[in-house]
């Protein structure tokens, strides 16, 4: 096959080059510097540059290829000439771009279809964005160009050759190409000396290592089932800064010396440090299911991070190894100066198997306590320790001020957030606050590993949920389960992980990602089959009530694919109930988004209830359910300034909570709360009455 590989003398580009080599390809190097020595005998180099579409012409005048890898085109105007110089002579078009396309406004693993391709306006753009949709770009050229094409799209790439020796012959480098990102934690583990981390560090990321990107390309150039196809190339495991500190250094056979600081005292400390992989708020990543799919496998990360340190080089070629003296130093400062107060968890009891077991009948029909009008979510964050203690220590803190609902899901954070409220809890039964006094939600249909567990996520979930039957491939695929076995299933791994015989309110996750999947009936006798088995929890103690906790379900109209009927939800726990063997169903509860942008559950009618259309809020408070709101913050995004306006003397973030808490129907509004502060600014909302209908319409009007 001849091959014609555009960028193949640095980084991924060398990888891409032996792995053609290895497949067959008569191989043909287009690039302005040399390739490396070695590979040199084995293939074609020709110097020139891309963008000159004369000289192109002129150089592949009677030449044809079977294919062209394109590793190095970032805008349109970079495959234009080379398509213009080969028209006709293009067997396939191999475009590398990039899993940075996707949005990173959400905590989600994005799949290939869910990305908008289309020619954009680069004016004005620069760094990552200008990066980001000039990808897009390119392959909305590739797609119009009539060649047969696949897109390859890498997350962060790991390898030894990365970007460590800087640009050859002047070249500019690219934005993301400052230095090498693979050796930057790698020179830290491999010199010995003490590690910063920061200690609000949020970051989750993915990586895969070099040489599964080239073998990606040569294996679906052979295959004619993926043209006309994009493929996300992902490793398996989901990675923190920490994760990966810990993994390299188990690799290099030592336990390092791990130092956190908050990054304002490292920037305090006048210290030029940022680990290169971020350090906020970031949890986007991504599927590699479709690429599997089609033959490919990812090298399991204690296979390449061995050969990561092995390769690392010298300090002197290292790039971010600057302030390596600076940050020893400044960690060696803080080991020495900051008083050592006992551990957090050195006043939290030895779990029990489990806690109190409850037999009263629920409160009004909800659950064995009132719920307050405020509860603590615990959604987001990293894998760290550092955030299992903030959990802890903002759970204690708000069950002493008197916010007694704990909002879970054996999803969030990989198990480890039902761990912290198990822990919570046990903390507080040792300070005098009574299980009793509490209201502990969780939620299932999201399949997901556990962090503690020392195996890759994608061998983890098929060990323990596909092999032993509990999901199919296609759940495996999806992420998402809600077939009563499964729920059964994750039911007692949760009241495992909160160290609970009964949970209050045991919701069903985002039912509606089964109801677009199953269609409508099909959906609707699973979710009674599950319902069934909900009640019978109930009936053995397990659960007190049950719920719905969805996203797109009840806010979208009745003709979306999503639309989730309520009416008809009860009337099939109506039945389970009398299946069970009680005269009375337990679906007491929702939960759904609802803030002062996104007030569709408030706001819009969605929900039929008898001849009546109800917004969801409403159409819920009808059928005598609790309505628990999701997003009440806006899930970090700034709130409008003006708000303060409407509730003087607070934030606006803690002015919009206020809008929601005051919307009638809305029984209690979750907050995700990782500090004492948080808890604080909502008592001060609690202290302040609620908006009349007059503010309420101002708060949202404008939103």
């Amino acid at each position: 096959m001849k091959t014609l590989l555009l960028g193949g003398n640095r980084f991924v580009g060398v990888e891409m080059a032996w792995q053609l080599l290895q497949a067959g390809h008569q191989l043909t190097v287009l690039a302005l510097d040399s390739p490396p020595a070695d590979l040199r005998p084995h293939i074609r180099w020709l110097r020139a540059n891309r963008d000159d579409e004369g000289a192109l012409v002129a150089l592949f005048a009677g030449e044809s290829f079977d294919c062209v890898v394109d590793n190095i085109a970032y805008v349109p105007e970079h495959m234009k000439p080379t398509l213009a110089a080969l028209r006709g002579r293009i067997g396939r078009y191999l475009l590398t771009g990039t899993t940075d396309v996707y949005p990173h406004n959400h905590p989600r693993s994005w799949r290939e279809e869910e990305v908008d391709i289309r020619d954009y306006d680069l004016t004005g753009l620069s760094g990552p964005a200008h990066y980001n949709y000039g990808k897009r770009s390119c392959q909305a050229l590739l797609e119009a160009s009539g060649v047969a094409w696949t897109v390859l799209r890498p997350c962060v790439v790991t390898g030894p050759r990365d970007n460590r020796t800087g640009a050859p012959n002047g070249r500019s480098l690219h934005w993301f190409e400052s230095g090498s990102r693979s050796h930057f934690w790698a020179s830290r583990i491999r010199d010995g000396g003490p590690i910063l981390l920061a200690a609000n560090d949020e970051t989750l990321f993915n990586l895969v290592w070099v040489g599964d990107v080239a073998r990606a390309a040569a294996h679906l150039l052979s295959r004619d089932d993926t043209v006309g196809e994009a493929y996300n190339v992902v490793g398996d495991e989901v990675w923190t800064n920490e994760r990966l500190v810990k993994g390299l250094a188990h690799a290099a056979g030592i336990t390092p010396e791990l130092v956190h600081l908050p990054m304002a005292e490292i920037e305090a400390a006048g210290l030029d440090y940022f680990p290169v992989y971020g350090t906020g708020a970031g949890w986007t990543l991504y599927e590699n299911a479709k690429l599997k799919s089609v033959g490919w496998q990812p090298t399991p990360a204690a296979d390449w991070l061995p050969r990561l340190l092995e390769a690392d080089p010298e300090p002197v070629l290292k790039s971010w190894y600057h302030t390596r003296l600076a940050e020893i130093a400044l960690a060696k400062k803080q080991q020495r100066e900051r008083i050592q107060a006992p551990s957090f968890a050195s006043i939290i009891p030895p779990a029990p198997i489990f806690l109190i077991r409850h037999d009263a009948p629920p409160i009004a029909g909800v659950a064995r306590v009132e719920p307050g009008r405020i509860g603590v979510g615990t959604w987001m964050g990293d894998l760290s320790a550092e955030t299992d203690r903030r959990y802890v220590e903002t759970l204690v803190h708000a069950a002493t001020r008197g916010l007694n609902v704990f909002d879970t899901a054996i999803n969030y954070r990989h198990m480890k957030a039902e761990r912290c409220v198990g822990a919570a809890l046990r903390c507080l039964t040792r300070l005098g606050i009574p299980r009793e006094a509490l209201l502990v939600c969780s939620k299932g249909g999201y399949i997901t590993h556990d962090a503690d567990a020392a195996q890759a996520a994608d061998a983890w979930l098929r060990e323990h949920y596909l092999l032993p039957g509990l999901i199919d491939e296609d759940a495996l695929i999806r992420r998402h389960c809600i077939t009563p076995e499964f729920i059964a299933h994750q039911l007692e791994q949760s009241r495992s992980n909160l160290g609970l015989e009964t949970l209050d309110i045991y919701y069903l996750h985002n039912p509606e990602d089964d109801l677009e999947t199953l269609g409508e009936e099909a959906f609707y006798r699973q979710l009674g089959q599950t319902f069934v088995v909900l009640e019978e929890a109930v009936a053995a103690g397990k659960i007190a009530t049950y719920g719905l906790a969805t996203w797109d379900g009840l806010r979208v109209s009745s003709d979306d694919a999503r639309h989730l009927s309520l009416e008809r939800a009860v009337t099939l726990a109506q039945a389970a109930a009398k299946q069970v063997g009680v005269s009375e169903h337990h679906l007491a509860a929702v939960q759904l988004p609802c803030n002062v942008r996104d007030h569709q559950s408030y706001s819009l009618p969605t929900q039929r209830v008898g001849n009546t259309l109800l917004p969801a809020i409403a159409a819920a408070e009808r059928l005598g359910m609790h309505v628990f709101t999701s997003a009440s913050v806006l899930q970090g995004h700034q709130a409008p300034a003006r708000l303060e306006a409407l509730m003087p003397g607070l934030t606006a973030t803690t002015a919009a909570l206020g809008a929601v808490v005051s919307m009638p129907g809305v029984g209690t509004a979750l907050v995700g709360m990782r500090s004492p502060a948080r808890v604080e600014e909502a008592m001060a909302l609690l202290a302040r009455p609620l908006l009349d209908a007059a503010q309420l319409r101002k708060a949202l009007v404008d939103a």
